[in-house]
């Protein structure tokens, strides 16, 4: 598995600029802050630093943002009762939350990460097992580098999930402008929201904006309110503040009064002058308040069949028609052509995805496909600098990137064949590549086809094994989540792992698997939870025995020993209990 290493130099030159001059060091900039702080920075760091890492680095940095910021509420660190929809109301946040321990390791990892570079190694000296960098990484003493034959190399990231979310988000707000300008009198247009249910099995409305026209060129629009959602749809106490810090008017309190103008449903009035900035609310609202997370799981209805399909970024030639006519053609298609070039390449990509998005796909400004199936998104896209076809799909995101994470990932490129899987800025990505020479279009909708059953077979059972939220769907709040905390927060752990703790702790054994079954109330996905919690616990716990050895601290490693074997004893235990529980 290959190692990673942090680098002062790996940081962008106006990160280190600002850090050095706020932490008043001298000299160049990344040798100053390694002068200071070490090859590879402390809690000490996040300390002195933080105001400047939340103003230089996570200002600017979206995917460390929101990861942070998931991490340090699932602490229920800071005012929880601020709102975090955006970028601005996250750094908010950040700032309330007290300097503490468990904020600067958070900090620390993200940091890390964002410096940490793939050492591809050649030569006779091993890695340092602890990532700490020797005398021969300082890049100042270039002979020690060359008598080490060490080749270092930052690989970036394939995909910039950040950057292409939004560069959707903002072609859509640009084409809903353009709808809302051409609305006319009496004319409508509504957006419906994903809902996981059925709409015959509700009672209610499923999530949806919806905008009206009138005669003197002005536009009403209406996001849907508790009034009128199913129950299952509610709307929570925070999305309401946050609709109506967006600009929405509340709905009125008694929508049946007669004498009422406000009507059911959170509302906007806006002349044509201003339909740009009720586009941005509707967006912000469907994206920040109800946690849609690509345009393309919208439906839009009203205007006419082109107008909408093309709001959700659809081709204009989507009709029923030309999609039977479009699809037909498939059936003629050949097995294999031999792309000319890049562009006629993209053109066979196109072709071959024709049945499966219903039309001609549409491209965001750096040409990526994205296609949604079930509760999946796949994005695919045609390699600049070759016959490769790549496809990403993302399956959860807010995950920590702990020993545990990196090791469940490995097993999963271990036993899943043809898909590769990663983590990245606290998103776990499924991706494949196609070589495509030459090209078979029955090879990319399987493909297509695949990793969207991969994507959506996985995203739970890893939820469960990782932490974090699946990137679609709803956000499933667990109060397993906070309890992956430092070793030794027991007062966080969940209720029924802190009995099995209590009652199995001088004796191995003393809880029998049908006991420990019946403390957890024979819940599958909570036993799930614990196993993974203590999972975590070892694997802390024998870091810091590692660490205790290697400072000669023979009592900590001792201890820190002890506390390891002690969590392994209960996840042993929990797996049998998950065994008789699956047996049943």
């Amino acid at each position: 598995m290959p190692r990673y290493r942090f680098r002062w130099e790996q940081l962008p030159s106006r990160l280190t600029r600002r850090l050095a001059r706020d932490l008043q060091l001298d000299g160049q900039p990344p040798a100053a802050l390694r002068k200071a702080y070490g090859a590879r920075p402390g809690e000490d760091f996040v300390r002195d630093a933080w105001p400047s890492l939340r103003e230089a680095w996570l200002a600017k940095d979206g995917p460390a943002l929101r990861s942070i910021t998931t991490l340090l509420r699932e602490r229920h660190l800071g005012d929880m009762k601020l709102p975090v929809g955006n970028r601005q109301e996250r750094l908010d946040y950040l700032a309330s939350c007290r300097n503490s321990s468990t904020l600067r390791q958070i900090v620390l990892d993200e940091f890390r990460t964002n410096g940490s570079v793939k050492d591809t190694t050649v030569g006779t000296r091993d890695a340092d097992p602890h990532g700490a960098q020797d005398e021969a990484d300082d890049p100042d003493d270039e002979a020690a580098v060359r008598s080490s034959e060490r080749v270092i190399r930052r690989e970036p990231p394939e995909f910039d999930l950040d950057k292409r979310l939004t560069m959707a988000w903002g072609q859509m707000h640009a084409r809903l402008t353009a709808a809302l300008a051409s609305l006319e009198d009496e004319t409508t247009l509504s957006i419906q929201l994903p809902s996981a249910y059925d709409q015959d099995d509700l009672e209610g409305a499923i999530p949806y904006l919806q905008f009206r026209g009138y005669g003197d060129r002005s536009v009403r629009g209406e996001v849907s309110s508790n009034h009128v959602l199913d129950e299952r749809h509610r709307l929570s106490n925070e999305q309401g503040r946050a609709l109506l810090e967006l600009g929405w008017n509340a709905p009125a309190s008694d929508p049946s009064d007669p004498d009422s103008i406000d009507g059911p449903n959170f509302w906007i009035d806006a002349d044509y002058a201003a339909v740009g900035d009720l586009a941005e609310a509707s967006v912000a609202a469907i994206r920040d308040v109800f946690g849609v997370p690509h345009p393309s799981f919208l439906e839009a209805f009203g205007l006419h069949r082109d107008t909408t399909a093309e709001l959700l970024g659809h081709p204009r030639q989507a009709a029923e028609e030309d999609e039977r006519t479009e699809a037909a053609g498939v059936e003629d298609e050949p097995i294999a052509v031999e792309p000319t070039d890049r562009d006629h390449l993209v053109e066979l990509v196109d072709a071959a995805l024709v049945p499966v998005v219903g039309g001609m796909p549409p491209h965001d400004d750096d040409g990526d496909i994205p296609i949604r199936e079930g509760s999946a998104i796949v994005f695919v896209r045609v390699a600049p600098d070759g016959p490769y076809v790549e496809l990403f799909s993302p399956i959860l995101v807010g995950v920590r990137g702990s020993p545990l994470a990196l090791e469940r990932i490995s097993q999963l490129n271990r036993w899943v064949r043809f898909v590769s899987f990663g983590w990245d800025a606290g998103t776990v990505h499924a991706s494949m590549h196609l070589y495509c020479s030459p090209f078979v279009p029955k090879h990319l909708r399987h493909a297509v086809s695949v990793l969207t059953s991969v994507a959506d077979r996985l995203d739970d059972e890893l939820r469960l094994g990782l932490g974090g939220r699946a990137f679609f769907g709803t956000e499933e709040e667990s109060s397993t989540e906070e309890a992956l905390a430092d070793p030794g927060e027991a007062a966080e752990l969940p209720e029924p792992l802190l009995t099995l703790m209590q009652l199995d702790a001088n004796a191995e054994g003393a809880v029998t698997a049908e006991e420990a079954a019946d403390i957890c109330g024979r819940n599958r996905r909570d036993i799930l939870d614990y196993i993974r919690i203590a999972e975590q616990q070892v694997i802390e716990w024998r870091s810091s025995a590692e660490e205790a050895l290697g400072d000669g601290d023979t009592e900590e490693w001792a201890a820190c020993t002890h506390e390891g074997k002690a969590w392994q004893s209960t996840v042993d235990l929990l797996r049998s209990a998950l065994r008789l529980v699956a047996r049943n």
